[in-house]
């Protein structure tokens, strides 16, 4: 089969390849597939047969498709001749491609045949054997196979093809399951709603609806559970199946339909909104709320998740087709270091070679300088502002042509000045240098297009050529830096975007051809009559703006048995580009903001250096003490012996010397009193004593000898005394080290060489049990504490030394509001009370172990009490803030006034205190120290405010009303008291200078559109709201207009209502380029994709040309501009983590150690020794019994196809099977516990889960059997939908994503936290600002602010984008259409600003940052648990062979193995993890040694410990870690190779004494002292050494005898007991000799098996 790579155009034929040329045959195929796509596009009825010239067109598109049917009969031809038919193994027919070329060639023939009877019949011209011309449309494929040559192998594409596949394949079935479930769910909750509210008078036998004046206004539900108003009653009604299609929950495949046009966010709400009205209000908002959190904010970003790994792990394939991405430099920008004169500067390499003269080189240089540049860029912004400065007034026609003159001229003015530039620059730079540089060509099109446009006066002066004066604006983005550079970063490298562009448009255009052809001969259905329409109704359905109308209509007009298989192949066409383009768009803007790998290297090590740097600035806030003068404080020695006068001491110099020596001393309650006078100082810190005392300790432990450190330790003091002396004889203070911060990180590493070269000395001759007994309690290592600890006291001293000379220096420093002494007895009592905290110890002196903290003791001790007291008194004030509204205001009722007075008085006793302990502005710890403090000042200073003024009116716009808008801000206090808020507020802003920088590529995006639309729309698009009339001054008047009763249009037979409104000479749907403001805030609305088809239709009303203007502006602002919040975002959040800076292998490292962390024991009981009971081990463990109960799961879930209720007869044998199914899964448990055993049975999570549901089921079935009611079929329709959820835990692949989902939401906790506060702000707020605004077209019964309820869920709904933009116009009404008030209660008014302001930030902050941040979580929690095998350092296969290898061995399942068995781990490893026991002797030996280290107190080793040592030895360490790990495992492993060869020695030189003894009949004096002194050394090695134990050799130890032929004599052996005798260490002397290294040397390298202990003992023996 041929491949696309290898396909071309020469194996057409030899004999016509003789006779032409192979490009001429190439470009003739090519013209011939490209008219064969064109004719076939304009191939449908409405085009050939219903147009002014439908002959001309019917002769044009016969000619094409008959010369290109010849031309591809005359290839196969050829084919044919020359290869053969079907016999050779070259034949036509036999290969791939020419297959395609034959059925291609067929139905090209047939669409002549069936054109030529269209012309002949017109019955057929709508027939629907139109749609056998479907396959021509494959043709493309001709085309772009000649263009797209891969240069991979085929290999390398298949295996490409199916990675990406299968992950698509993957996380498409996980979307699905949930949809599913949600869709069951929904049938079993909702049901057939098919009764609504009708009115009385209307009577129909066959309940038919024939007209929409009998129901309600709008169309409402009812049910049992709610009624009609009143003269309406709740009756079934039915409708056409055209009207009713596939909304609703009546069956399966209605709720399938519904649920996913739900997740798209189109037209949920109404469906929310009529489920509400027949069930449960909080059922319904429970139900969909949960199912759009679920699906479209977490399933569906999953997809995003696929892509970006998938397209990051296929990056480095595809290498050969993307441009690698290096620094573009220009010719014109090579510029050489040259010396003129006394000065050396940057000249370009051209330079010398030009003109020459004073006039040039002074012209020349006001080229060159940055002042022209700025003064040119500032030219350009004052053009963009002058040519987007039109007003246009719809009454005052004179005024606008006037307007328009005027910036005709001024247009005209810039246009001049920037010929002359661009004239300027090429004198300058030469017409070759200047047209090298890409901003130079720019400029001159602009110039030269912006030219010709007035040229021509003002016919070419509104058009597309406006565009090229517009696009000027784009120069202002090189007058920064920082955006010049991002900008680069973005669509520097761009060939992956383009193509990614180009790949998108072909997609649409390929599809918009296949609708065209399945839907064009559907009569009457406008969206597919011509290829135009059924562009822009793809393109519709891509954005997802009113796509489920589109599928509606399509569905409404086809065939009624065609309709499912319409709708699949919209909802197909939706998931593809919605899901997977869109994702696409977002890996490509990820990958251009990847880092480079060395330059993520450079960034560690930078990073790394600004973690060590130190900043010794002080608060601008406490910098006012340095302009005032010093008055330390002094102190004199008393007890004094000596008789020579003495100086008087600083107070800190003697404490720090007093506190130092006691410290010393182990004694830490000194009486400074004693020593010094009257001091105002602190005291000492007990603290820094005990540290201090801490690393004395550790250096005692590290030296050789106690007494090195005694001295070490009073020389040190010597020098302090003396310090103190000069100190105070020059009045200099000295408080922190020495040490500057240039030095502070060199010395920081030799600090770490020196602890690494005095461990290793320490381990040689420390006892074992310091070195080897690493058990779990230990959370770090001696030489990590040290470094910790010096670079906790230097940055101490340096972040501090500042401070402390004020503090002494200036008696107000650190003194609060200037009056309470610093250590007054009231500060530290307000001190104690908010620094109080749940502190509960995790040590425990009884068991000498930590314990872990639980959750519940955690989440308590991470913020002091008072900070809960304040969240609780916040948390009331904001309930009792849910309750206001504008009949329930706070200023007349009793309950809400008395918790307000609460609120401030608690407040009022937290700041209190927090200002007497900490002080308010000018103390180093003050409340007012960042935002946290003045926005809790400013919360304060509101409410008490406005419950000193207590207003009773309130009128729009005073100060009170601004009082009462201020204090919606109050649950956002919960960020200052939470500090995981804090964090994660902290994260989102570090990035706000990427989110600005994408605001601002978006906002000259929207200024560039809105400047063109508003010098050629402004005005154009008015028209009378009364579509049968044309003319403005016939828009007079009152017309009656129908009322929208139901979402979808309706077929009736009488007319629907209407009522009678004015009409009105406007633009549609309040959309406008009237001025640059308006036609910002309309493009923004395009932006989100809301309302953009109404402004679509309303342009193609006046030309298709403008169509084409919003269809530009949507798909580069919605799928570039809004996708690259998602891609900061993501990045942003990625850099906060750490994770933008690691490597490709660091990243998979770090995504293996938490994947490894969260692995369990599989805890499968081993095979039972019983027979009967080991055939049912068997066959539950057997694959085809868990496909089978698998499918006994999906069976059961299938009878919740129609809801369960007992009132019809349909469904009352659904409940009776499920409870066979029931008793099935109670039967497979009950075998499952026989088999596994009870025990062994439950230690499985998900069994535990299926044997509780599998208890309720049997319970359900006992209580249906005796009382069958309906209540009860609702209960088992629920256990049947838990039944359904363990689905996921039986398939691995759904298993995976739903853990990435679970951890998803757990670590975005506190993101959804903050979104719910952010919410609940916006909330309050319009509840008060449009809380009794009049209702409109959107905002109504269900959507409204009259209660902080309604505006929360309208909020939820703005955030999914469902017509937020119609709600902002609802709130924007103002007089003449509305009523004012006195007070803000009473009018029926909105605010336009208010509205503005308030429905864009929100839309903003919320839909654009915070909802992207859940992406970014998905994102960094998916790479997790996504697994190449190909590329992962462990995948799946290998951790799972682990866990049935560990699961053989432990026998006990409790997931600790004795340190003797884990060699037979090892052992058993296969695969990556496997050792070779021939080559990797020594390997084998290391990992047995660190496993033994790693046992409990009991000599347990646990599961994650060998886990782990696996998986540092299975990767390439050098690659994966980063430089601390990397550093703290190379020295790990060296002690681990040094305690391996001690050991060996150890065990080696034990046998040798054996055997001497056994030789020489030794008595056992030298083995006993050998045996007490490795007791005491090597408690954990002394089990081997075995006293008065004569060994008897086998054939084992063959090679120890060979080894003992080295010492051949008895005075080897007195040598060796002489020394043991006299010093026991010296026997480690006596091993340096040369012989004995040599044997040392073979032993280590020798091919025996690594023994532990008790093998050693029984090889000996």
């Amino acid at each position: 089969m041929e491949s696309v790579a290898d396909y071309s155009t020469g194996n057409i034929s030899r004999f016509a390849i003789r006779r032409i040329n192979k490009d001429q045959i190439d470009v003739i195929l090519r013209i011939a597939s490209i008219a064969s796509f064109i004719s076939l596009c304009y191939n449908t009825p409405k085009t050939m047969f219903d147009t002014n010239h439908s002959e001309v067109w019917v002769s044009i598109i016969l000619l094409i498709d008959v010369s290109v049917s010849c031309i591809f009969t005359i290839e196969a031809g050829l084919n044919v001749y020359t290869r053969g038919l079907l016999k050779s193994d070259d034949a036509f027919l036999r290969g791939f491609w020419g297959r395609f070329d034959a059925i291609q060639l067929l139905f090209h023939w047939i669409s002549i045949l069936i054109t030529v009877a269209s012309i002949s019949d017109e019955a057929t011209r709508y027939s629907p054997i139109l749609i056998l011309r479907l396959p021509r449309v494959f043709i493309i494929i001709r085309l772009l196979k000649v263009y797209l040559k891969f240069k991979l192998p085929r290999a390398t594409i298949k295996n490409i093809l199916k990675q990406s596949s299968k992950q698509i394949y993957n996380v498409t079935s996980f979307f699905l399951f949930f949809v599913t479930f949600y869709g069951l769910v929904g049938v079993q909750l909702f049901g057939n709603l098919s009764k609504h509210c009708v009115r009385n008078t209307f009577n129909s036998s066959d309940k038919l609806l024939d007209s929409l004046k009998y129901l309600a206004i709008p169309d409402t539900h009812c049910s049992g559970v709610k009624e009609c108003p009143q003269e309406f009653q709740c009756i079934v009604v039915k409708f056409k199946w055209t009207d009713q299609m596939f909304l609703g929950f009546d069956n399966f495949l209605d709720s399938l339909f519904t649920v996913y046009e739900a997740v798209s966010l189109e037209c949920w709400t109404f469906t929310m909104y009529d489920m509400t009205d027949a069930t449960s209000s909080i059922l319904s908002i429970a139900y969909f709320t949960s199912m759009i959190f679920m699906l479209a904010w977490l399933v569906k970003n999953v997809f995003i998740a696929v892509v970006i790994e998938t397209f990051a792990e296929l990056r480095v394939q595809f290498q050969q087709i993307f441009v690698s991405k290096r620094l573009t430099i220009t010719k014109g920008s090579l510029e050489l270091l040259a010396s003129q004169g006394n000065q050396w500067k940057f000249v370009s390499v051209n330079e010398g070679k030009t003109k020459t003269g004073r006039l040039y080189e002074f012209l020349k240089r006001i080229q060159q300088s940055s002042y022209f540049h700025t003064f040119m860029l500032f030219l350009v912004a004052i053009d963009a502002l002058t040519a987007a400065s039109v007003q246009y007034d719809d009454n005052n026609e004179k005024k606008n042509e006037r307007t328009k003159d005027i910036l005709f001229f001024l247009q005209m003015f810039f246009t001049f000045i920037f010929d002359i530039e661009a004239m300027f620059k090429i004198f300058c730079l030469g017409f070759k240098q200047y047209f090298r540089r890409s901003l130079h060509r720019f400029e001159l099109v602009c110039a030269m297009g912006t030219t010709v446009r007035f040229l021509y006066g003002k016919h070419l002066y509104y058009g597309l050529l406006t565009y090229l004066q517009i696009l000027r604006v784009i120069r202002i983005i090189k007058i920064s830096p920082v955006t010049e550079e991002f900008v680069f970063k973005i669509f520097g490298p761009g060939r992956k975007l383009t193509l990614l562009i180009a790949s998108t448009f072909a997609t649409m255009v390929l599809m918009s051809a296949i609708s065209l052809q399945l839907f064009c001969h559907v009569e009457e259905l406008e969206n597919f009559e011509n290829f135009l329409q059924s562009f822009m109704s793809i393109f519709q359905v891509l954005t997802q703006e009113g796509w489920i109308e589109v599928m509606d209509l399509t569905v409404q007009k086809s065939n009624r048995y065609l309709a499912p298989f319409v709708s699949f192949y919209f909802i197909i066409y939706h998931l593809y580009l919605t899901y997977i383009i869109v994702s696409f768009f977002v890996a490509v803007i990820l990958d251009n903001l990847e880092l480079d790998e060395e330059l993520k290297r450079m960034k560690q090590i930078k990073a790394r250096e600004e973690k060590v740097r130190i900043e010794d600035k002080l608060p601008v806030r406490l910098e006012v003490f340095n302009k005032f003068s010093e008055k330390p404080q002094m102190s004199k020695l008393n007890h004094s012996v000596v008789d020579y006068a003495e100086p008087r001491v600083r107070e800190s110099d003697m404490k720090q010397f007093l506190s130092h020596r006691s410290c010393s001393s182990g004694n830490t309650d000194v009486d400074l009193d004693e020593y010094l006078g009257d001091s105002d100082n602190d005291d000492i810190d007990e603290k820094d004593c005990n540290s201090t005392k801490q690393v004395r300790r550790n250096k005692t432990l590290l030296s050789k000898k106690g007494l090195l450190s005694y001295v070490e330790t009073l020389s040190h003091e010597k020098s302090i005394v003396q310090d103190v002396m000069k100190s105070a004889n020059k009045q200099e203070y000295i408080y922190a080290s020495s040490m500057e911060k240039d030095s502070l990180y060199s010395t920081l590493f030799s600090v770490n060489n020196t602890i690494q070269r005095r461990v290793r000395r320490s381990t040689k001759y420390a006892p074992a049990d310091q070195n080897d007994n690493n058990n779990d309690d230990q959370s770090f290592s001696l030489r990590d504490l040290e470094i910790r600890i010096l670079q906790e006291r230097t940055g101490h001293s340096h972040t501090n030394a500042k401070e402390a000379r004020l503090r002494e220096n200036h008696p107000l420093f650190d003194t609060p509001l200037l009056l309470i002494p610093r250590e007054s007895y009231l500060r530290k009592m307000c001190r104690t009370i908010i620094t109080a905290q749940f502190n509960i110890p995790t040590y425990r002196k009884s068991s000498s172990h930590y314990k872990k903290r639980t959750w519940a003791e955690s989440l308590f001790g991470m913020t002091p009490i008072i900070d809960w007291l304040a969240l609780l008194s916040v948390m009331i004030s904001c309930f009792a803030m849910l309750f206001e509204t504008h009949n329930y205001r706070l200023m007349e009722e009793k309950p809400l006034i008395i918790i307000e007075l609460f609120f401030i008085l608690a407040m009022s006793l937290e700041l209190t205190l927090k200002v007497i302990g900490k002080g308010l502005l000018l103390t180093p710890n003050a409340v007012l120290k960042d935002f946290a403090g003045f926005f809790d000042l400013f919360i304060y200073i509101t409410g008490v405010l406005f419950v000193i003024l207590h207003p009773t009116h309130i009128s729009v716009n005073s100060f009170a009303y601004c009082l009462l808008l201020c204090r919606v801000v109050r649950p956002l206090r919960v960020f200052t008291l939470v500090p995981q808020m804090q964090k994660a507020l902290r994260e989102l802003f570090r990035g706000f200078r990427e989110i600005a920088l994408v605001s601002v590529l978006l906002v000259v995006l929207m200024f560039i559109f809105a400047s063109y639309g508003v010098q050629n729309f402004a005005g154009i698009l008015y028209k009378c709201n009364d579509m049968s009339i044309t003319k403005r001054h016939e828009c007079v008047g009152n017309f009656h207009r129908n009322i929208s009763v139901v979402r979808i249009p309706i077929v009736v037979k009488n007319d629907p209502p209407s009522i009678l409104v004015p009409r009105i000479w406007g633009p549609p749907r309040n959309f406008g380029f009237d001025n640059l403001g308006q036609a910002m805030l309309t493009l923004f609305e395009a932006l989100t994709l809301e309302g953009y088809v109404e402004l679509r239709d309303a342009l193609l009303e006046k030309s298709a040309l403008h169509a084409l203007y919003i269809h530009v502006f949507v798909f580069i602002g919605s799928l570039i501009g809004v996708t690259l919040f998602v891609g900061v975002l993501i990045a942003n959040f990625q850099e906060n983590n750490g994770r933008a800076l690691l490597t490709v292998d660091q990243r998979r490292w770090e995504d293996l150690k938490r994947r490894l962390s969260l692995v369990q024991p599989l805890r499968i009981p081993p095979r039972p020794r019983t027979k009967y009971r080991a055939i049912l081990y068997d066959i539950i463990l057997h694959r085809f019994f868990k496909r089978l109960m698998s499918l006994a799961v999906v069976a059961q879930a299938t009878l919740l196809f129609v809801p369960w209720d007992n009132e019809e007869h349909s469904s009352e044998l659904l409940p009776r099977i499920s409870c066979l199914f029931n008793i099935l899964f109670g039967i497979e448990s009950l075998l499952k516990c026989i088999a596994l055993s009870v025990c062994g049975y439950v230690q499985s999570t998900r069994n535990r889960y299926e044997a509780i549901v599998s208890i309720a089921g049997i319970v359900w079935t006992t209580l249906y059997l005796i009382f069958p009611k309906s209540w009860i079929c609702q209960w088992g329709s629920g256990v049947v939908l838990l039944r359904f959820t363990t689905l996921s835990a039986r398939q691995p692949t759904l298993r995976m994503l739903l853990k990435t989902v679970a951890v998803s939401i757990y670590k975005s906790c506190f993101i959804v936290c903050g979104l719910a506060l952010l919410m609940l702000t916006y909330s309050l707020a319009g509840v008060i600002l449009f809380g009794s605004v009049r209702s409109g077209e959107n905002l109504g019964r269900h959507a409204n602010f009259r209660n902080v309820g309604y505006a929360f869920t309208v909020l939820f709904r703005i955030i999914t984008g469902e017509d937020w933009n119609k709600i902002m116009h609802d709130c924007m009404i103002d007089k003449p259409l509305c009523k004012p008030g006195k007070n803000y209660w009473q009018g029926d008014c909105g605010n336009y600003i208010a509205a503005v302001v308030y429905f864009c930030s929100f839309y903003i902050a919320v839909a654009y940052i915070c909802i992207n941040l859940l992406v970014a979580v998905i994102v960094e929690n998916f790479s997790l648990f996504y697994c190449n095998e190909e590329d992962a350092l462990l995948s799946y296969a290998d951790i799972k062979h682990f866990q049935l290898v560990w699961n053989m061995v432990d026998t006990q399942r409790k997931g600790y193995l004795p340190k003797n068995r884990v060699p037979f781990v090892l052992r058993l490893l296969r695969g990556r993890l496997e050792i070779d026991q021939e080559k990797d002797k020594l390997l084998f030996k290391h990992m047995c040694y660190e496993t033994e280290n790693h046992v409990n107190n009991e000599g347990w080793v646990s599961f994650h410990k060998v886990l782990n040592m696996l998986s540092y030895r299975s990767v390439d360490i050098r690659k994966v870690l980063q430089l601390e790990e990397l550093i703290e495992r190379e020295e790990r492993e060296f002690e681990i190779e040094e305690e391996v060869a001690k050991k060996t020695i150890r065990t080696w030189f034990n046998t040798q004494l054996q055997r001497k003894r056994l030789k020489f009949g030794a008595h056992n004096s030298l083995a006993n002292m050998i045996y007490h002194n490795e007791n005491e050394k090597f408690p954990d090695q002394s089990a081997s050494i075995k006293p008065a134990v004569i060994p008897k050799f086998t054939k084992k130890s063959n090679r120890k005898r060979s080894i003992s032929k080295e010492i051949t004599d008895l005075e080897n052996f007195n040598i060796l007991n002489a020394a043991a005798n006299d010093d026991p260490n010296k026997i480690f002397d006596w091993w340096k000799g040369e012989s004995l290294k040599s044997c040392l040397r073979r032993e280590l390298s020798s091919d025996e098996d690594y023994t532990s202990e008790e093998e050693e003992e029984e090889e000996i023996e």
